[in-house]
Formats: C-alpha cells, structure tokens, sequence
C-alpha cells in the first residue's frame, strides 16, 4: 500500500489524460484535461505544470499554468520580449570586458571583445548563452526589465539574479515564471519577424521535440539548473510548456516529449 504523499505525486506511475481527474479530485481546481485519451503521460504534481493548447487554439491540458517555478533559462524570453518592444536597435554595439565573460558562453569560448544587440538576442536563445543574457540585462537595467515584465504579463514572472548567481539564488533572489506568462510572452515574440528567427535558432531538440523526428518548426527555450528542467514553446502552430522543479530529468525529458506529441494530437514519433 502506498502512503498518502506517494499517491498524491505518484511519479513513476502512468496516468491517462483520461482518468486523471477522477484519481486526483484535488487537482481538479488547478488542473484541467480533455475527457478523451491522447496518450499516457507522466503522472502530474506540484512539481511540475503542463500547458498544452493545439493549432486550434483548443486547451488540451492545463495544469498548474499559474504557479511560479524557478525558470531556469526560460526567463530568456522575457529578456527577448523587452527588447522587442522596446524597440532598441538591434545593431546597437554593447562592448565586453574579460569580466563579463562567464561560462556556458559563446562569446566566452570565442573571446569576443563586443557584440551587436541582435547577435546577443540570438546567442541568448540560440545557445542560451549567459554571457549575452548577462549584458542584456546590465544594458537594460533589471528595474526596467522587471517593470515591463510585470505591467505586461502580470502572473508573478520575476528576474531576481543574473545568470549563474548561485549565491544570490541560495539568498531566494531567483528567477521566477509561469506557464500563463510565458504563453503570453511567447506570442508577443512570434509577433515580431526577428522575434520569430530568433526563436527558431534555440538548439536544444531533445525535450519537447523528443519525439518529434519531421521539419516542423519550433519556437522556444529550454532552460536547466540542478532540480530544475523545463522546456517551452511553439511546435508549428502547436503551443506547449513544461516546467519542473525536483523531477527526476529523465521523467522530466518523457513529459516534455509526450507534451511535444500531445500538442500535435499525435500518440507515437512523428518520423
């Protein structure tokens, strides 16, 4: 028999969309899913929010949209958004000094002495470079960047430290999102033609795209700390979003996957 925690997150079992609310009557006020069976997938719990709406703008899935995670990443695209309705030049040269040069970077790798906006936007994304996001956020000002963020989305997404800092993570100054957010912020992106190329650089296919083998597009972010593993984004004209905190990542990488073939009303690799 199992304890009352463990039926409640029940990690490794297989639900189906179908039965779920019927197992879990306490998640039906965060949690809502189609009445019919698209494909088994991962069981759902406060670790993680699903967020899947196919190309007809119908809600497949919809739980914990609302409720902040740490982003990891996936705080990128707010960064995106804000220069995109900013409006700031995207040839605009920043300069780079030896000390903003961080890991998991580009620019790091490559040495690079300055950089254009739009090159720093596209390396942010692309290979989620945190040398680039850094600069963006010192070019915009986190004051700024926070106040756009909350008069134009309003779920509580929040930029609290720069990328790497671990020690103003261990303080609770941490990057915070929500699946309702990011929708939104994603739409605002794919409404901007740069915004659009440049979300179509990110190189990360083995989450939502896990499962998904053909040329369809996809516009998103992955983000991934230690405990966190998330993965947003539009599968052609397909909208879904994962976002986990203290999931193994093997389970977290199936339920982005599963998510991917949902979105598509698809129940095997699409090849």
């Amino acid at each position: 028999p199992r304890s009352l925690q463990q039926q409640q997150e029940l990690p490794s079992v297989i639900l189906t969309l179908r039965f779920f609310a019927h197992i879990f009557p306490k998640e039906r006020e965060n949690s809502r899913r189609e009445e019919y069976t698209l494909i088994e997938i991962n069981g759902f719990s406060e670790r993680n929010a699903v967020y899947i709406i196919d190309s007809d703008g119908k809600t497949l899935v919809e739980h914990n949209i609302t409720k902040l995670f740490r982003s990891a990443s996936v705080i990128k695209i707010f960064i995106l958004a804000y220069y995109l309705e900013k409006h700031i030049p995207p040839e605009c040269v920043i300069s780079i000094a030896p000390s903003d040069r961080i890991n998991y970077s580009d620019i790091t790798e490559l040495s690079l002495g300055c950089a254009d906006i739009g090159t720093l936007l596209t390396l942010m994304i692309g290979s989620s470079d945190n040398t680039a996001t850094n600069l963006l956020i010192k070019h915009s000002g986190m004051p700024a960047l926070n106040g756009y963020i909350s008069s134009r989305f309003g779920g509580g997404t929040h930029v609290g430290r720069i990328m790497l800092d671990f020690d103003a993570a261990k303080q609770g100054y941490d990057n915070l999102t929500c699946l309702s957010d990011v929708k939104k912020c994603l739409d605002v992106c794919l409404s901007y033609d740069i915004g659009r190329r440049v979300l179509a650089t990110q190189k990360c296919r083995d989450r939502l795209m896990r499962y998904i083998y053909t040329d369809i597009p996809f516009y998103g972010k992955a983000g991934e700390i230690p405990e966190v593993f998330n993965d947003v984004g539009y599968i052609g004209n397909s909208f879904a979003g994962v976002l986990t905190d203290g999931m193994d990542f093997r389970d977290a990488a199936i339920l982005c996957g599963k998510a991917g073939l949902i979105a598509l009303h698809a129940d095997k690799p699409l090849i």
